[in-house]
């Protein structure tokens, strides 16, 4: 199954509450956006590539065709046009149909070269690992906002479970702009952002009557310590996180890793998740169906 293929499998649009809808729009967005950028990316290198290439060959040539004899550096100076003039064009189409410029190019220039063409290309290389810990940071904050909607729109259809204890000062309704109901509202969603991981399943579970399945919390747990690293550490790892970290993620200069399958299992996984809260919500505490437009086009 695609990547595509198990994320049209793991939603269904229009059995769904607006929550959901937000969400299924922002992963189709971090999906779009992973392509393209990968894309981007490939092609950018294609073309440092591709250089590299045919100086490490013309500079194979070059030996071949002259051995060291103990030159200075300058006395090994050759043209880049003679190199190319070794290779038959019918199997090199790089020469074909193309403008060439002849420069000259000791051994040592040549040997430069590569050496920072060769950095250029790793440094690159690794592009795509801070890609993916960008839009884990973006999937981990669509996860937040669907959470904090939904909890809205429970307490929305069912204002009676905003009872509670919580004391509300003279001062704060004196200040209101909307109705008693929506300030109450807004504050509890308000209270649950500031909450960890642990936190939010805890609110969720009393409040929500919803409760996590295991294989699911050991997911979030990890998506959320990569999600800090990523977020809060700027993907640095503390020597205490290591061990914490899923055996796909690997660490480069102290940073961490995060390979794009595992990126894209992740937003399947957490969609996953996000349906079946959502189906359960709907069902439990009467959540509105969004069946219509997610957006309303202005006239």
């Amino acid at each position: 199954m695609s990547f595509e293929e198990a994320i049209k499998a793991a939603i269904d649009l229009y059995a769904h509450s607006r929550s959901y809808r937000l969400f299924r729009h922002m992963v189709d967005q971090l999906n779009a956006l992973l392509r393209s950028s990968t894309a981007g990316l490939r092609r950018d290198v294609r073309q440092p590539s591709r250089i590299l290439k045919r100086i490490e060959k013309m500079n194979l040539a070059r030996r071949d065709a002259h051995p060291s004899t103990g030159a200075s550096e300058g006395e090994g100076a050759i043209g880049l046009k003679d190199l190319l003039d070794r290779f038959n064009t019918n199997s090199h189409p790089f020469t074909k149909k193309r403008k060439t410029v002849s420069i000259e190019l000791s051994e040592a220039d040549v040997e430069g070269l590569i050496l920072e063409l060769q950095k250029a290309q790793e440094d690159h290389d690794r592009l795509p690992y801070y890609l993916h810990s960008v839009l884990l940071i973006a999937l981990w904050s669509n996860f937040e906002s669907y959470l904090q909607q939904a909890i809205a729109e429970m307490l929305t259809a069912n204002p009676s479970e905003l009872a509670s204890e919580k004391m509300v000062s003279a001062r704060d309704l004196l200040g209101l702009n909307c109705s008693v109901v929506e300030f109450l509202i807004e504050r509890e969603v308000s209270d649950f952002g500031h909450q960890s991981l642990d936190g939010m399943a805890k609110y969720i579970k009393a409040r929500l009557r919803f409760d996590f399945q295991v294989a699911e919390k050991t997911f979030l747990d990890q998506l959320y310590l990569l999600r800090n690293i990523a977020a809060h550490n700027a993907g640095f790892v503390r020597t205490n996180q290591r061990s914490l970290l899923p055996g796909e993620i690997a660490i480069y200069n102290d940073q961490i890793e995060i390979p794009r399958v595992y990126l894209e299992r992740s937003i399947v996984e957490l969609t996953d998740i996000v349906r079946r809260m959502d189906q359960y919500l709907v069902e439990r505490w009467q959540i509105p169906v969004l069946e219509g437009a997610l957006f309303q086009t202005p006239e």
